[in-house]
């Protein structure tokens, strides 16, 4: 029954009759082949796989053999067994192309592969005859060990530390390990090694991976030497107080040298603009972006959050595959440069003004000394006139204009000597007492105080300052003196002296009148030399010229303040903050 279903038939009944090519169906000449080789077999025939399509047009496989019997050497009858194998082709079939994938695997892996049984080799891929130059049958049977120096470069015993991983792997887990071997002609090399146990026909074995890193290795140990060799060139600009830093794209410190975290600590994940700049946001002219858009070597002077001034230079760094994603910095400090550019275009102003001063000066001069020299050659001509004639009253009144003139003459000489040394002879500066200097001033001028009935009033608190006492108190003198003479016809005259406050300066001084005021046109042309607003009132015009100077030399600063004609005038002067000796600013 089951021989007639295998064959397409519903009974055995079907069958009964029938010729075994009509049983067996499909090509007659196939069918025929299968029958003749069962009744030639003799007493035995192999098992024959046989492909076939059933009644139904089913595609099936057939495993069968056939024994036959003679009688008068010719066969009588034959007695066969087969079996539907249909079932268990496609299994057959998937474990056929698995095992010509893996060989395909085996044969061209990169690495080398082997098989262990126990601690030998039993198998290997070309590869690992490649690897280690040598044939099949020099490290086959031939145990890892063999292929390795004598010790590890940890200075582990090799044959010890290869049967302590071999028995790990074959207890159960995975072992992945660097290793060094020995080729065949003894030249070494590091690996990478991998042994995993895997079971074959109710044996443990083990699957070992051996990949050949000498090259990787090299690379690096090319890559660690350049890095060392780079961060000590980074350090030894660290020493020379320059800063070099990496920053990403996205503005992330990447790293940076001693000098930068001494001068601005660890980033602690801050981006670049937060960490130099303080500020919350990238900054607007930032060199780093700049840099990678054109692929140049960008510069930027700025201002950093350390109060200091920094030279930044930035430039791209092209990964190998040639994209970039962070830029290389370095940053130099040029806060003294930047004081010393400060200092040369101050000390070039001044020396500017000077010049023009000193021009104007000796234009000045030349006209003042004119003046009375040509008044002298002129009552010299009428004093011969006068003697010739005996007049000796005119002869009198002759030489008192001419010893006049030289007096002028010698008054104008002697300021124009005083104010040529201010800046270039100076005193060691010191604390001075305002109060104590006004109140001498106040000394020297008390009869012009008193013939003009002036009220002077002095703040209760004046400071101490750090100054050349001379030079302070010619300031005060000439201030005080000035206001004296510009008075004007006040019923009540008044002075007033005192300080004010003003920014981080340590003192604003004042000396404060409510004479006859000063047009906002000429507040700076009082300090000019031999500029007098009113010629009437008696002096050289050199007076608050001879103050400007002074301040100046202290590195303060002096000013006008008035409303105008009939307001009065506030003259103020201010000292700066830090104790500090002029003679290094004379000029």
């Amino acid at each position: 029954m089951i021989y007639a279903r295998m064959y397409g038939f519903s009974s055995a009944g079907e069958i009964v009759g029938l010729r075994p090519v009509d049983v067996i169906g499909g090509d007659e000449m196939v069918a025929r082949e299968v029958i003749r080789a069962w009744i030639g077999g003799g007493y035995g025939f192999e098992m024959t796989e046989t492909q076939k399509v059933s009644r139904s047009g089913e595609e099936t496989w057939f495993l069968g053999s056939a024994v036959s019997f003679f009688e008068d050497d010719r066969v009588a009858r034959t007695w066969g067994t087969q079996i539907d194998i249909t079932d268990r082709k496609p299994a057959e079939e998937a474990l056929r192309e698995s095992e010509e994938r893996y060989r395909s695997l085996f044969e061209s892996a990169d690495d080398a592969i082997f098989v262990m049984d126990g601690d030998h080799f039993v198998e290997c891929n070309p590869r690992a005859l490649k690897m280690f130059g040598c044939a099949s049958r020099q490290i086959l049977n031939h145990t890892p060990f063999e292929y390795s120096p004598p010790r590890q470069p940890d200075g582990r015993d090799s044959r010890e530390k290869a049967l302590e991983v071999i028995a790990a792997a074959y207890e159960g887990p995975p072992q992945f390990f660097q290793w060094q071997h020995a080729r065949h002609d003894g030249t070494l090399f590091d690996a990478e090694v991998s042994l995993n146990r895997f079971e074959f026909a109710g044996r443990h074995l083990l699957f070992s991976i051996v990949r050949d890193i000498t090259e990787r290795r090299q690379a690096q140990e090319m890559v660690t030497a350049e890095r060392d060799q780079l961060r000590a060139m980074t350090e030894g600009l660290s020493t020379a107080g320059i800063g070099v830093d990496i920053v990403s794209t996205d503005y992330e410190m990447l790293t940076q040298n001693n000098f930068l975290r001494g001068r601005f600590g660890d980033p602690g994940g801050l981006p670049c603009h937060k960490y130099y700049m303080g500020n919350e946001k990238p900054c607007d002219f930032c060199p780093m972006k700049k840099a990678i858009a054109s692929g140049d070597l960008e510069r930027v002077e700025l201002a950093a959050a350390d109060g200091r001034h920094y030279e930044l230079l930035s430039a791209p760094c092209r990964n190998p595959d040639g994209t970039v994603d962070k830029a290389i910095e370095v940053v130099i400090d040029i806060t003294e440069r930047k004081q010393v550019e400060a200092e040369r275009e101050r000390l070039i102003t001044r020396l500017e003004k000077q010049n023009a001063e000193l021009e104007r000066f000796a234009y000045t001069v030349s006209h003042d000394l004119r003046t009375p020299l040509l008044s002298i050659s002129w009552l010299v001509g009428d004093l011969e006139k006068n003697m010739a004639q005996g007049e000796k009253e005119e002869v009198q009144y002759d030489t008192k204009r001419i010893a006049a003139s030289v007096d002028s003459m010698s008054q104008l000489l002697d300021n124009v000597l005083e104010l040529s040394r201010v800046g270039r002879v100076v005193n060691p500066s010191e604390d001075v007492q305002l109060e104590a200097l006004v109140q001498e001033v106040l000394t020297t001028l008390a009869g012009r105080i008193a013939a003009g009935n002036i009220r002077v009033d002095i703040s209760s608190r004046l400071p101490t300052l750090y100054a050349d006492k001379e030079r302070l108190l010619e300031v005060l003198l000439n201030l005080i003196e000035n206001a004296i003479k510009y008075i004007g016809q006040q019923p009540e005259p008044r002075i007033e002296i005192g300080t004010r406050q003003d920014g981080n300066e340590i003192a604003c001084c004042f000396v404060r009148d409510n004479g006859i005021g000063i047009d906002p046109r000429y507040h700076e042309k009082v300090f000019g030399l031999f500029d007098q607003l009113d010629q009437k009132v008696e002096g050289s015009g050199i007076g608050l010229a001879l103050v400007k100077r002074i301040v100046e030399a202290h590195d303060g600063r002096i000013w006008v303040e008035s409303d105008g004609l009939g307001h009065g005038s506030t003259f103020c002067f201010t000292l700066p903050s830090k104790r500090k000796s002029i003679a290094s600013h004379s000029v």
